[in-house]
């Protein structure tokens, strides 16, 4: 189930999984790109990713953080 959702210029959906410690990037074809652990214990309820999506941010519900991927 979808938490959260955000997309860069190319299209690309970056997917929040709801109540979850994942998060998934697909195409504009919806074809699954990559994934990555937000962390253990971190429940995510916020996604967001630069225009030209070279940086995630992650919000978290359980311990009012944000995490950056680049």
């Amino acid at each position: 189930m979808v938490g959260d959702m955000d997309f860069d210029k190319k299209g690309n959906a970056y997917v929040l999984e709801a109540n979850s410690t994942r998060w998934h990037v697909f195409d504009r074809s919806w074809r699954e790109m990559t994934g990555s652990p937000f962390g253990e214990t971190l429940v995510g309820n916020g996604i967001a990713v630069s225009p030209d999506g070279s940086e995630v941010y992650v919000a978290s519900a359980s311990e009012n953080k944000i995490q950056r991927w680049r």
